[in-house]
């Protein structure tokens, strides 16, 4: 809850639409007053299956669609990330996954350009109009009913790559595939990045729920990344 009352936080800086939470922990989030609705997940986390949690995840993005933006709470948001909604076409939206390569590998999937292009990072995905509602339902579908056939792949278990393997056969969803700068793994400045960061994604490990906490570290994380304004 900590990282998500942070993530919120940076949110509402740039954003003050509706913000849906769902967390197994409602009392700690109701107190702060950043989010418009609260959808209690039904179990506690804590020695639940991937699978589980996946799904967890999946059910509370059918809870806003068909037109929403999934964040996880491990993030940092340095800029106005609704414009794209806004400005774009596209059913869905995100930046391909990293370590993509070793998640293939493990599922046995081939390598190939166009299945690339589907592989997206889950932690920020954008989701727009009516075909998005049928995906979903298959991407929950897969999740739920994923079997162990003893060959060990890990990769399965991640809602990510379940999400992926929903997509690959949906020749009618238009993906947008955004530069890493929506979606950036690291809490350092990579040379080879050019613009500006909009998102941080990355456990951060704060434990201040001050205001003033709070502030000072999305301030740093802004001087890290994007530099002074």
């Amino acid at each position: 809850m900590t990282e998500c009352i942070y993530s919120a936080t940076s949110l509402r800086r740039f954003y003050f639409g509706p913000v849906l939470l769902f967390t197994n922990e409602p009392e700690r989030a109701e107190k702060r007053g950043l989010f418009d609705e609260i959808l209690p997940l039904s179990v506690e986390r804590e020695g639940k299956s991937r699978v589980a949690v996946g799904t967890e995840k999946i059910l509370g993005i059918k809870h806003c669609l068909p037109n929403c933006l999934f964040i996880d709470s491990d993030t940092i948001i340095l800029d106005d990330i609704t414009l794209i909604q806004q400005r774009e076409t596209f059913d869905i939206a995100g930046v391909i996954a990293p370590w993509r390569s070793n998640y293939n590998r493990i599922a046995n999937n081939p390598l190939t350009e166009r299945r690339r292009n589907k592989e997206l990072n889950t932690g920020l995905i954008y989701f727009k109009g009516d075909k998005v509602q049928s995906f979903v339902d298959e991407w929950k579908e897969i999740q739920v009913n994923y079997k162990r056939d003893g060959s060990e792949d890990i990769a399965k278990l991640h809602d990510q790559v379940n999400f992926a393997a929903a997509l690959q056969d949906r020749e009618d969803i238009d993906v947008l595939n955004l530069p890493i700068n929506y979606n950036y793994r690291s809490t350092k400045r990579d040379p080879g990045v050019t613009g500006r960061i909009y998102v941080q994604h990355a456990h951060h490990h704060q434990t201040d729920l001050s205001p003033d906490a709070i502030e000072t570290y999305i301030d740093s994380v802004e001087e890290e990344l994007n530099g002074k304004r």
